[in-house]
């Protein structure tokens, strides 16, 4: 049986974690997941990759960048690599183990679509998410950041128009919604993510209330936002203010 995905481990500890997950997102990773090893101070950091003829160089790569990465971090030890081979089949039951309900903040609580839940914790807002894919999980540490930031900003969200540029799984665009935007815009390069975010949408129960566009950043996007939220790595995140300010995307007063 032939293998279909690379399984990427990267074991560091708690301060090498972040980077290591930012550095499985720039190999090609479309989500991570992060759990501590029981008695130690071990993080292990995983994303998957398809499996194909430039695996090699792309480890190689990683290899490079992560001694540079880390010769810089001073607190950080120094990370080891694992790889495993794995079929579809075997892909799809890993992601599925590794994810697991999560709070985030005192508002939300992120439910895999597989998992069996029979009651929100706190009267949490759920967020229904499928894992195929693994696009905005809720376990990346940047997913869970900006979730938190929407939390302290709630009332922003209350009856405004929101842009989610690159929206991945949608996770933000739905968090939104349920914290009462009117109309949520979600954008992303990628057409598997829009279908992602369609389906989540639908899900949710708030597929009225979000349209989905492919474009490159704001290349096919037109309108005026309250507010803009983008979880996307540092260059793109510039390139995305220029254009912003370029396009007049923000309205008066607009986070």
């Amino acid at each position: 049986m032939s293998a279909d995905w690379v399984e990427i481990t990267i074991i560091t500890d708690q301060s090498g974690s972040d980077i290591a997950a930012v550095l499985l997102w720039l190999l090609g990773c479309r989500g991570t997941v992060q759990r501590n090893e029981s008695n130690s101070e071990c993080v292990l950091v995983q994303g998957y990759i398809p499996s194909s003829d430039a695996v090699v160089e792309q480890i190689d790569w990683l290899y490079e960048r992560m001694d540079v990465a880390f010769q810089q971090m001073l607190t950080a030890k120094p990370a080891r690599i694992s790889t495993r081979l794995l079929t579809s089949e075997e892909w799809e039951r890993e992601w599925q183990e590794a994810l697991q309900p999560i709070t985030i903040g005192h508002s939300f609580i992120v439910i895999p679509s597989h998992a069996k839940v029979t009651s929100v914790v706190n009267a949490r807002i759920p967020l229904l998410i499928s894992a195929s894919g693994g696009f905005g999980t809720g376990h990346h540490p940047t997913t869970r950041m900006c979730l938190e930031l929407m939390e302290s900003i709630a009332p922003t969200f209350r009856n405004a128009v929101v842009l989610d540029v690159g929206c991945g799984s949608g996770i933000l665009s739905i968090a939104a919604v349920k914290l009462g935007a009117r109309h949520v815009v979600a954008v992303d390069i990628e057409a598997d993510a829009l279908e992602c975010t369609n389906g989540n949408a639908t899900a949710n129960a708030v597929a009225d209330r979000i349209r989905t566009i492919r474009s490159d950043l704001l290349a096919n996007v037109d309108g005026r936002f309250d507010v803009v939220l983008s979880n996307l790595v540092t260059e793109l995140v510039r390139k995305l203010s220029t254009q912003m300010h370029r396009y007049g995307t923000l309205k008066p007063g607009a986070y």
